[in-house]
């Protein structure tokens, strides 16, 4: 178990089988904010809280202003967030791109909204498997797609909004003024689901489809107060590239996976057509 100390120092979560009052003097020591969870049940008045104050703080009035212009002048803001690294899609930027260019070809007054990982300055919200997997930062790596989709939103006339690298305050806006989002399973679906409540298609694995036992956390009337409606792909829609004679579990449930591109498209027209603010007859 490594210490509290070098937890905090890093920005990660704490994660730890210690009791409270055993790293209580620790905590103290390094000002870490302690957090206690009495349930995981996550109610909508939490989301009204979090939200008002949000929407009403001086410090995001030019991001709620830019949410408000968003909404109102777009046909449909649809939110595609991003994942590297692990329990994602093989080649997310070439996915993302495809789903772009289709989303354009039906709403070319549609806003798009770019998700990923958060930070605020030079202070990255960091990640623990980001230091184990990859020699390039998640968020190096999703900056960098989030610029390929924005130059390609550009030929095609589309407005597209980077939240990717944002404050949390900031980026919870603009995940708020989305209609719906399409994005793979993780924890960015806190913001989505748990905060904003908003209707969605999540990505995920063979593997996990059928093994994981969180997969409602999002979702679920057990953990959640009155959710949208969440969808995830289609079991035939995805193929894992884990080695089919792995056996470990850790490795299993973080694997990556390759998508039936058309058979994702043909679950989104119908949030499509459901929540764009005119006729998709012809899609």
């Amino acid at each position: 178990m490594r210490d509290v100390r070098q937890f905090a120092e890093e920005g990660q979560v704490v994660c730890t089988d210690q009791t409270l009052d055993a790293i209580t003097p620790a905590l103290y020591e390094e000002n870490a904010r302690v957090i206690k969870a009495t349930s995981m049940y996550v109610r909508r008045a939490i989301e009204s809280a979090v939200l008002s104050g949000y929407k009403t703080s001086p410090a995001t009035r030019e991001q709620f202003d830019l949410c408000c212009d968003i909404r109102e002048y777009s046909e449909i803001v649809i939110l595609i967030g991003l994942r590297t690294g692990n329990r994602t899609i093989v080649d997310i930027s070439s996915f993302a791109t495809l789903i772009l260019g289709a989303i354009c070809d039906v709403f070319p007054r549609a806003a798009i909204v770019i998700d990923g990982q958060n930070a605020s300055g030079d202070f990255v919200y960091d990640c623990f498997g980001d230091k184990q997997t990859e020699p390039d930062s998640f968020l190096r790596q999703e900056l960098e797609i989030a610029q390929v989709l924005s130059s390609y939103a550009s030929t095609r006339g589309v407005r597209l909004i980077n939240n990717v690298g944002r404050p949390v305050m900031e980026s919870v806006l603009l995940c708020d003024a989305a209609d719906f989002f399409v994005a793979p399973w993780g924890a960015a679906l806190a913001k989505y689901r748990w905060i904003c409540n908003k209707p969605g298609l999540v990505l995920t694995g063979r593997w996990n489809l059928q093994n994981r036992t969180d997969l409602d956390i999002y979702h679920g009337p057990a953990y959640n107060e009155n959710p949208a409606e969440m969808w995830f792909n289609e079991l035939d829609a995805v193929e894992d590239v884990v080695d089919a004679s792995e056996t470990d579990i850790t490795v299993l449930e973080r694997g990556n996976f390759t998508v039936n591109s058309i058979a994702i498209w043909k679950q989104l027209v119908k949030l499509l057509e459901t929540h764009s603010r005119r006729s998709t007859r012809g899609v």
